[in-house]
């Protein structure tokens, strides 16, 4: 199989605070470094972005999987709970592939609307006769 590598850029909205950042974990080397991680870049208080140029033919299985690590001012890490995010490049042709992610703090306030209990007492599914 031919080397074929494209060029992936990452985009997530989440907002931060000055000295918080946010990070990738995959598994290609290429987003990798001795921390485990890729640190993503800056944009604004709302969006922060990465670029990575991948071997597609070395991804394992022919999957890129990735998650978002949020880290604290003071060097604490809070991974993407859900499981890890696939990609699956099946077009050979594209060089530049554009991501755009979102990803809300499992704690935060906003979440309270979508919990099991809230939905059953607050807001129960009504049913109308058909």
């Amino acid at each position: 199989m031919p080397l074929y590598h494209m060029k992936v850029i990452f985009y997530i909205k989440y907002h931060t605070r000055f000295g918080e950042r946010l990070a990738i974990v995959a598994n290609v080397t290429e987003l990798q470094s001795p921390n485990g991680y890729a640190d993503m870049q800056y944009l604004n208080d709302e969006y922060w972005k990465l670029e990575a140029d991948i071997d597609v033919a070395d991804l394992p299985g022919q999957k890129l999987q990735y998650k978002y690590i949020f880290i604290g001012n003071d060097g604490t890490q809070t991974e993407e709970f859900q499981s890890p995010r696939n990609l699956v490049p099946e077009n050979k042709d594209v060089a530049v592939l554009k991501i755009y992610d979102t990803w809300n703090y499992a704690g935060d306030i906003v979440n309270t609307f979508s919990t099991a209990p809230f939905k059953k007492y607050c807001c129960p599914s009504v049913r109308l006769p058909i």
